[in-house]
Formats: C-alpha cells, structure tokens, sequence
C-alpha cells in the first residue's frame, strides 16, 4: 500500500468538518465585530446588512467580506481564516509608521534637492 510522504499530513485543523469551520469562522468575525450593527458594518464592508446577517449567523462569508475585515480592523488574516498567530497585527502598524517616516524623509529630501537646485 503506497502511503503518502509525512510532511503532505495537513494541519490539525484541516480535521475540521466544514460545519465546525465555518461556525468557528463566525465566531472570529462576530468577535472582531461585538457591538456593532449589521447594516454599520455592511456600510463598513461594503456589502447590504441582510448579507452580513446571514454570514454571522449561518452562512459563510466570502472573501470580499473577510479580506475587507482583515484589512479595515487591521487584524491577521491567519486569525480571522484559521484562528492562528495573534488577532492584532502588531507589525502591520510598525510598517506604517516606518512608512510614514519614511515618506516625511523623502519629502524632506525633496525640499532640500529643490532649495539646492535654486
């Protein structure tokens, strides 16, 4: 009997049924969004509230709706999708601020190389 290569084995929660998983994927998202109205964030996704009702209730959300929720709340994709690695996404707002630091050196550059050229 030929047996598949050990490191094919999927992780433990690929032995979710795809009930569990989506129930513990509402779960994540009914987290993120506590206290807020379907039709707020529908509004904040871009999606109707009747949508977002039947996604947090007993449906599945699509990509769309997660991919706006991972991006809009800052929080980890691999946390919303899988509930691995920390909710927060404590180097999404490191890279900002370097980004934004870096832009203000850029335009600082910019102001120098132009007082330089006059």
């Amino acid at each position: 009997m030929k047996r598949s290569p050990s490191f094919i084995t999927p992780p433990q929660w690929h032995a979710l049924s795809t009930h569990e998983y989506n129930q513990q994927l509402r779960e994540r998202a009914r987290d993120i969004y506590d206290g807020c109205t379907y039709r707020w964030i529908g509004r904040f996704t871009g999606h109707s509230n009747e949508s977002v009702r039947r996604w947090l209730t007993i449906g599945h959300p699509p990509p769309s709706f997660l991919a706006a929720t991972a991006l809009l709340l800052d929080v980890s994709p691999s946390w919303l999708l899988l509930g691995v690695e920390q909710r927060d996404l404590q180097l999404n707002r490191e890279v900002k601020i370097r980004s934004q630091d870096l832009k203000r050196l850029l335009t600082n550059l910019q102001i120098q190389a132009h007082k330089a050229s006059a």
